[in-house]
């Protein structure tokens, strides 16, 4: 308490309290600090009623921005979810495969692959892309199975890059009309 009567005294640039080892007594400047504080009261608790109020249920608009594919895959069936368990919240999908400017833009959650630049945002992991090499059967008759990843230079194949990550570790990469 004496700490925190000391910042409000640093605050106001004025004693408050006077101090003696035995007893303690506003100065001036306290009595009328104390008198006009008065008022406080009843607006500190219109502050903690609107806090609880808006504690209780969320709601509101929420803006998430995320890639189509995650966002067929993964958003639009949890849907139904959302409105039930959130009734109040509007929700505002933004399925984009481009990099967004987040603030610009608006946008309360974005969900992206990879690692976050540089940058003042929060981000929370939520899951683990793994990259694989798929093969259709129809491409495999016609040449043989690769047991190891080094075999793939002698392979057609498709490239995966995106701002994050790229894999290349095929020479003949297949390319369009290929």
């Amino acid at each position: 308490m004496s700490k925190k009567i000391s910042q409000l005294e640093q605050l106001v640039d004025q004693r408050l309290i006077q101090r003696t080892t035995r007893k303690l007594s506003l100065t001036e400047s306290g009595e009328n600090l104390y008198e006009i504080s008065g008022n406080l009261l009843p607006l500190l608790e219109s502050v903690e009623d609107y806090i609880s109020d808006n504690q209780a249920a969320p709601k509101g608009r929420v803006k998430i921005s995320c890639s189509t594919l995650f966002g067929q895959n993964y958003l639009l069936p949890e849907l139904s979810y959302l409105r039930e368990a959130f009734p109040d919240i509007q929700l505002e999908l933004n399925f984009d495969d481009s990099n967004v400017d987040l603030i610009e833009e608006g946008i309360d959650i974005a969900i992206r692959i990879g690692h976050l630049p540089d940058s003042p945002m929060l981000a929370r992991k939520i899951g683990e892309k793994r990259m694989c090499f798929v093969a259709s059967p129809d491409y495999l008759s016609r040449t043989s199975t690769p047991s190891h990843p080094s075999e793939l230079t002698a392979h057609q194949c498709l490239i995966f890059k995106s701002r994050t990550s790229h894999f290349d570790c095929c020479s003949s990469p297949m390319r369009m009309g290929s």
